[in-house]
């Protein structure tokens, strides 16, 4: 009988001392996946190659420079806009001493809550190339068809578009947009456009000049 108990008293023991250390062998699994992070597979290193090997500007149609100008400093892209998932990425040029944003309410920026800004189309540069870009976007259209708005494959994020408004130019969406202040500190101007009385709007806003405007070369 006294055998039976002395058996039972260590199994006791032993499942409290096993019950005391799951804690921490539990905290230090979790922290071991927070510090590294999980491998990039093969197919996403591949396509990020294919990225790189497509990026000289005389494939994208909005860049008027080449590489080595924009390297050289003749033209200055140092804004960043891209897509949630990073898959649609490219630079651009403006002074953020001086940004004027709009806000339109048409059905289809009210839905988005859209806020944009509108720079030539030659003051971006995108990632890639312009084939690139079409083969990892979806269009969509609709209306008077002057818009055209490419989602991104991958997360459906639009990073910017040609807007009806401005047909010679290109829409940036603000919240899509990491702003270099190195030399110019960031200041935002917010105006509204009346997508619903468009026609009104358009003229009585100036927003045509927005895509003439020829920003500074260095």
């Amino acid at each position: 009988m006294s055998l039976i108990l002395f058996s039972f008293f260590c199994c006791c023991i032993g499942f409290r001392l096993s019950a005391r250390r799951l804690p921490n062998i539990e905290h230090k699994y979790i922290s071991s996946l927070k510090s590294k992070p999980p491998p990039r597979s093969q197919e996403a290193k591949n396509n990020t190659q294919s990225r790189n090997t497509r990026r000289p500007a005389e494939s994208n149609s909005y860049s008027r420079f080449t590489m080595s100008e924009i390297e050289e400093g003749k033209a200055t892209f140092n804004h960043i806009v891209a897509c949630h998932c990073g898959n649609i990425s490219g630079q651009f040029r403006c002074t953020a001493d001086h940004i004027i944003a709009w806000e339109c309410n048409c059905t289809d920026c009210g839905m988005r809550k859209n806020i944009h800004l509108v720079i030539p189309q030659e003051d971006l540069h995108i990632d890639g190339g312009r084939d690139y870009f079409d083969d990892n976007t979806i269009l969509y259209v609709w209306g008077t068809k002057a818009a055209r708005r490419r989602f991104c494959k991958t997360c459906g994020i639009l990073p910017w578009y040609t807007p009806r408004s401005n047909p010679d130019g290109v829409a940036i969406t603000l919240a899509c947009v990491k702003f270099d202040t190195t030399n110019d500190p960031l200041s935002v101007v917010v105006k509204t456009y009346d997508g619903l009385n468009w026609e009104k709007s358009h003229k009585k806003s100036g927003i045509a000049g927005e895509s003439k405007k020829k920003q500074q070369i260095v």
